[in-house]
């Protein structure tokens, strides 16, 4: 018995057709579903609701793996905010950072170091204060508020101004403020 001869009919085709295309949908769907793994990852490493701004954090290079860096975010925010970080203020961070327990040559270690040698993209900033609100409104104890901004204050100060007065530039204030926004927290 001989075997049958394939046959390149239309009918073939239109299989072949289908089944491509079924092919990329199950490929697609996969995809769909890592890509809420890790958002959902990601969500439960930050300690925060999963929510709209993971996949774009997941797109700005946020991972599990570097998601504590993403809680001095805005300390590094009010290090930029006079243009640039001085050399106190990195020292500052890098303290900060300690004590999260990042350790040199680690993902978050390094990440925050990338953002100390060039200012952070603004979605960075958008996302922790879009995400802080959000939280905020699930319960941030009012301790974590005060210390951030007393974090974020001596992060400013760290720099110094001439015999302690100026210590804080009317930028850094304005950076504050708006953590202490995000946090429901205003200082003056």
């Amino acid at each position: 018995m001989e075997p049958k001869a394939q046959s390149h009919g239309p009918r073939n085709l239109e299989d072949e057709h289908f089944r491509q295309l079924d092919s990329e949908r199950l490929a697609e769907r996969r995809l769909e579903a890592d890509r809420a793994l890790a958002a959902s990852r990601l969500a439960e490493a930050l300690g925060r609701p999963n929510s709209e701004w993971m996949p774009r954090l997941l797109s700005l290079g946020l991972t599990v793996d570097n998601a504590t860096a993403f809680h001095l975010l805005p300390l590094v925010e009010v290090a930029w905010a006079d243009g640039s970080v001085a050399p106190e203020e990195r020292a500052r961070l890098m303290d900060g950072a300690k004590g999260l327990g990042l350790v040199p040559g680690a993902a978050a270690q390094n990440l925050l170091e990338s953002w100390l040698e060039r200012r952070p993209e603004p979605d960075w900033s958008r996302a922790w204060h879009a995400l802080t609100a959000e939280y905020r409104l699930h319960g941030i104890a009012p301790d974590e508020r005060w210390r951030l901004l007393q974090d974020a204050e001596a992060v400013a100060n760290a720099a110094g101004g001439l015999l302690g007065l100026g210590a804080i530039s009317r930028a850094e204030r304005a950076a504050i403020e708006q953590i202490g926004a995000s946090l429901g927290a205003a200082r003056t």
